[in-house]
């Protein structure tokens, strides 16, 4: 074997030990809920234990490894939207005169060294200047933090290592002043700004950035500007956050003694070098993701090749939107691919070829560019480096990385307004791009420029952009996830979706056009969550709220409380409410499985023998010679059709019209309430609904009502897989 195939089996070996830490990690953050002292400690001694890193430090005095950049954008990023963000900021700062860089933390050669280093234990976290120096704002470490809030508050995977360090060092801090109010608070020498990225309909909206904010600026950072929030929910995020970058500028300028000028018209400077080699292989089936090493399971980074098996459509189809509700399932026997009912599977979709080949028009690319092994790699990063997942053909890399179908990112298309020859195209570009605060947009008359394909032919002069700029700024496609409608127990060797096609999705576009079941793969990956029913649900009443495709998790908690009462026929199992809800009946797609589910056991005996190939008979078929069930899986289930009727009835009604079946849920120490669905608004009437149960039942306030809702959520009882 050769030396770059050992360093390559090395790297992979790094990066499933760092995604299993990872992954250790967020399961347990999740599980201890807002008890994360010891959990910050343990996590940060972990990491330095399983460092592989070795001493040394920065050339040329950079500690940070930034090229001197006196500011430092560091972002934490889930999805890629922080990401984006983060980019666009340098960009623009760099544009301003502003030296700026961009960290990656996960991947930052000086945390590295701080965190594994003896050497590096001579300077604080963040820090260029020891604490025995209290240095002018003038010379303080400028950072700038962008970044996410994922799944139920932690931070994001690439900023988990650096966000736990910052939290050790912020309660190390605390810890210390109740001994000696004169100890020197750690970040006294960090000027910081954050903004947080989240969606204000989860609990935890922002935490990642008010967490980091809040550690640095009680530890001692001089705070630059208030935070900036911006809400996936109300798709506001690139105007906010340009209004809080020009906030930003003036006081770099005002505070940091920093020359800001007024931007250059030129494009500008790239930070990646472009590498296109001759390719004289086929790529038609070259893969273009990482798999995961041996031994490990597939991850964000390294996904796994999987079988789609069968697609079915189970409801009619919407005639305002083409939409209908159709179940995938896929084949993961022979793959690393495990799972629980609850989880989450993450699909990585494509761009359609016409959109791949528009983007070569519109480039005048040749046929051996097209056909080229293509890498994408940090300037004077050397040979080795590549930005992209893998060095595959340039037409994989426009079809499988770039989001040619997403909406644009404004500052993807600021830098293509630079790249305007034609003047009077860059005027009218610039002025579309405008933010709401620096003049009212011209409106887009035509409805036409959705994505990036688009401003490129209505403004073609932009198309002199280099290719390598162009892969440099594009964001990346991102994964979509699906919450699973099975269990391994029921569906060995199989993963089964319930996913809502429509005729502009770029994954239903993915599933239902270009790929063919029984012969084509997919990237996959699961997500674990916690969204899971305990080990043992003797005594246990539950209750299930999952309208629309949110019933996909409930579909695979009841194939997972089935398999375990066929385990133990023996135990007694509290009752199990199914509240399901949707437009009309013909969207009543999970009818087969959750009426099957409220027979009588001999009903279910009789069912299961007429039809012996069904979904809902899934049990039977992987179980043989477990059961026979001593009582139906759901023991009340009723549904809200908020169309079918004069008044609209939704799932909360359903809440009020089972009053007592509900409140027995809530008033004991062991039941269970699992919502999947819309976060919106859904989530948020179920806990009003419930809320106002509460304070009918006990005669008292909201708050003690709220109290007793967060209680279940600390302890597990009332779990949310909303979305």
């Amino acid at each position: 074997m050769s030396s770059s195939n050992n360093n390559s089996n090395k790297y992979r070996a790094v990066l499933a030990l760092t995604a299993t830490v990872t992954a250790a990690a967020v399961l347990y953050y999740r599980s201890q809920g807002t008890d994360k002292d010891q959990f910050a400690k343990r996590y940060a001694n972990r990491l330095r234990k399983s460092s592989i890193a070795g001493e040394g430090a920065a050339e040329d005095g950079d500690i940070f490894g930034c090229h001197h950049a006196r500011v430092k954008v560091v972002y934490g990023s889930e999805s890629g939207n922080a990401e984006n963000l983060a980019k666009g900021l340098v960009m623009q700062l760099n544009d301003h005169g502003i030296g700026a860089a961009l960290v990656e933390p996960s991947s930052w050669s000086y945390l590295e060294r701080y965190l594994y280093s003896s050497s590096a234990s001579k300077f604080p976290l963040l820090s260029s200047a020891p604490l025995t120096q209290d240095v002018p704002m003038k010379k303080k470490d400028i950072f700038i933090f962008v970044v996410s809030t994922a799944g139920e508050g932690e931070p994001a995977a690439n900023y988990m290592t650096l966000f736990f360090e910052i939290l050790r060092q912020y309660e190390s801090y605390n810890a210390a002043v109740e001994k000696d109010k004169n100890t020197i608070p750690p970040f006294r020498n960090v000027a910081f700004a954050v903004f947080g990225l989240g969606d204000s309909s989860y609990k935890y909206y922002c935490r990642s950035g008010t967490t980091t904010n809040l550690c640095l600026k009680k530890a001692g950072g001089c705070e630059l500007l208030r935070m900036g929030f911006g809400d996936a929910k109300r798709d506001t995020t690139e105007d906010l956050f340009d209004a809080w970058t020009n906030r930003l500028m003036e006081v770099l300028k005002a505070d940091c003694g920093i020359k800001v000028t007024q931007g250059s018209t030129k494009p500008p400077k790239r930070s990646t070098e472009l590498v296109l080699t001759p390719n004289t292989a086929s790529a038609s089936d070259e893969p273009v993701y990482p798999g995961p090493p041996l031994g490990t399971a597939p991850s964000l980074h390294t996904p796994s090749k999987v079988l789609l098996k069968r697609m079915e459509q189970l409801s009619a189809t919407r005639k305002e939107d083409g939409s209908a509700v159709h179940r995938v399932t896929f084949e993961i026997k022979d793959t690393s691919v495990a799972y629980e009912a609850g989880d989450h599977f993450g699909i990585y979709p494509s761009n359609p070829p016409e959109a791949v080949d528009r983007l070569i028009r519109l480039l005048s690319l040749k046929e051996e560019e097209v056909n080229s092994l293509t890498q994408l790699r940090p300037l004077g990063a050397g040979l080795k480096a590549n930005l992209l997942p893998k060095q595959v053909t340039l037409r994989n890399v426009l079809t499988h990385y770039m989001d040619l179908c997403g909406k644009p990112r404004r500052f993807v298309l600021r830098v293509l307004a630079k790249y305007c020859s034609d003047n009077k195209e860059r005027a009218t570009m610039e002025e579309l791009l405008k933010a709401p605060e620096e003049g009212r947009p011209v409106p887009n008359a035509s409805g036409t420029l959705r994505t990036v394909l688009d401003y490129m032919e209505r403004f073609p002069s932009c198309c002199s952009i280099p290719l390598g700029h162009l892969l440099e700024i594009m964001p990346r496609i991102q994964v979509r996830y699906y919450s699973i409608g099975s269990d391994p127990s029921t569906h060995p060797g199989e993963i089964q979706l319930y996913i809502r096609f429509r005729e502009d999705g770029l994954t239903s576009g993915y599933l239902k056009n270009r790929l063919q079941p029984g012969k084509d793969h997919v990237y996959a990956y699961v997500r674990t969550s916690t969204f899971h029913l305990p080990s043992k649900i003797d005594d246990v009443p539950m209750l299930l709220i999952g309208p629309g495709t949110g019933s996909a998790a409930m579909v695979g908690l009841c194939f997972r409380r089935e398999a375990i009462m066929r385990e133990n026929p023996s135990g007694k199992y509290g009752p199990c409410v199914f509240f399901f809800g949707a437009r009309t009946k013909e969207e009543y797609f999970i009818k087969e499985e959750v009426e099957r589910w409220s027979l009588s056991p001999k009903e279910i005996q009789s069912y299961d023998a007429a039809h012996p190939e069904a979904n809902s008979t899934a049990a039977v078929r992987a179980m043989p010679g477990k059961g026979p069930l001593s009582q139906p899986v759901i023991t009340l289930l009723d549904c809200a059709f908020s169309r079918e009727t004069e008044e609209k009835v939704y799932v909360t009604n359903l809440l009020q019209k089972h009053e007592a079946q509900v409140l027995e849920i809530l008033r004991g120490d062991v039941g269970r309430i699992y919502v999947s669905g819309d976060a919106t608004n859904m989530a948020k009437d179920v806990d009003k609904a419930l809320i106002e149960l509460l304070v009918a039942d006990r005669g008292c306030g909201k708050p003690e009502a709220v109290a007793h809702l967060r209680q279940m959520e600390r302890d597990k009882r009332y779990q949310k897989d909303v979305y």
